[in-house]
């Protein structure tokens, strides 16, 4: 039996609509509840995914500098201008081609829009 159909127990078939997911195939994520959506049509839009905004807390510059002197400072600064945006920024690439290698594995999959769940469907 398909699973748009349900039967009550007098053998009566109706059938069941899900007026909160319009596109046919979408469900809920099974760990947060929110609607998935195609992996398709999440990866059609490019993103710059990893990128940092900056807080403007300066704390662990001062706390670096009061620590360590200069060194500490230069550290600190390097570290959350340089490499910081880097290691993102290169996390967000290697998560946006691991979802493009699964999209041509499994071209149904879907993904979680809240916490980026991903169910691999043929």
């Amino acid at each position: 039996m398909d699973s748009r159909v349900s039967e009550d127990a007098d053998g009566n078939r109706a059938l069941v609509y899900d007026l909160s997911n319009i596109q046919r195939g979408v469900r809920d994520c099974p760990h947060c509840g929110h609607t998935m959506e195609r992996l398709s049509s999440r990866l059609s839009v490019r993103t710059n995914e990893g990128y940092l905004l900056d807080s403007g807390d300066n704390e662990a510059e001062a706390i670096a500098y009061h620590a360590l002197g200069v060194a500490g400072l230069a550290m600190s600064t390097l570290y959350r201008h340089t490499l910081l945006p880097l290691i993102s920024k290169l996390s967000g690439e290697l998560h946006t081609r691991r979802l493009e290698r699964t999209l041509k594995s499994h071209p149904e999959s879907l993904i979680c829009r809240n916490c980026n769940h991903v169910i691999r469907r043929k």
